[in-house]
């Protein structure tokens, strides 16, 4: 509990809990937005013929929110990784870190406390973003059913928690916060663009999955089958990567 008051103090003293709410809510809101004024951009952009007309069906609202929330599976990513690598490389590199390890903490202790505190954040995040874009998309939409969207907010923040939780694992072994992010980056990129090409096989454990099912659930308040076994591959994914993480920071030189 101690370890969690000093993460949860230095959230709030470097504003993150500010910041990175309005970050995901920004990008968030920025796809119906885009989607809003989208007929009105290519009438004044195509250069077409005078008296020319075309015509583009307006998204419903379900499908308006499901859009944005699938951004977080592209810049999202960069961004969450930006905000987590130098969680534990960047105070070993300061001294930081061996300061406290000199008082009587164990190491799992400092390591655990580091992912509750971004799991929390990142979720907090999230369902403020959503909620400021359900705000907005129920005023230029229509009608947004609130309960999917919480249903698939939910379903969707274990892609978030397993770019927390291996961004960390990287942060626990690389000395430099820059090194972890970077690889941190790679592994994600991998697990969510790889196995889309193998959709038979790993496409049915990949963090894709989770992202189609809570699109789905978000818009038309139903899942499919599938969305089990892509919860249960992320699932397994952040124990791995936690595991790995806790096991290589034990036996790292600080």
């Amino acid at each position: 509990m101690m370890m969690l008051k000093k993460e949860f103090r230095e959230l709030f003293t470097s504003y993150k809990m500010l910041f990175v709410p309005i970050i995901f809510t920004i990008l968030m809101i920025t796809q119906p937005i885009t989607l809003k004024m989208l007929p009105d951009l290519l009438s004044q952009s195509a250069n077409l013929p005078e008296g020319s007309t075309f015509y583009i069906p307006e998204p419903s609202a379900g499908e308006a929110l499901a859009s944005a929330l699938s951004k977080f599976d592209s810049l999202g990513v960069f961004i969450l990784i930006m905000i987590v690598m130098g969680t534990i490389a960047g105070e070993r590199a300061s001294g930081v870190t061996a300061m406290i390890m000199v008082k009587p903490i164990s190491r799992t202790s400092y390591y655990v406390s580091k992912i509750c505190a971004y799991a929390c954040l990142t979720l907090f995040s999230l369902v403020v973003a959503v909620l400021a874009s359900v705000y907005y998309v129920d005023i230029q939409f229509g009608h947004v059913d609130w309960v999917n969207v919480l249903k698939g907010t939910l379903l969707y923040y274990p892609n978030l928690l397993l770019i927390v939780v291996s961004t960390i694992c990287a942060s626990a072994f690389f000395q430099r916060s820059v090194t972890a992010g970077g690889v941190s980056l790679l592994i994600n990129l991998i697990l969510f663009t790889v196995p889309s090409f193998y959709e038979e096989t790993l496409g049915k454990f990949a963090p894709k999955g989770v992202t189609s099912a809570a699109e789905e659930m978000i818009h038309k308040g139903t899942y499919s089958d599938q969305a089990l076994t892509s919860f249960l591959g992320v699932s397994v994914l952040i124990v791995f990567f936690f595991l790995i993480g806790w096991f290589l920071f034990r036996k790292q030189e600080l």
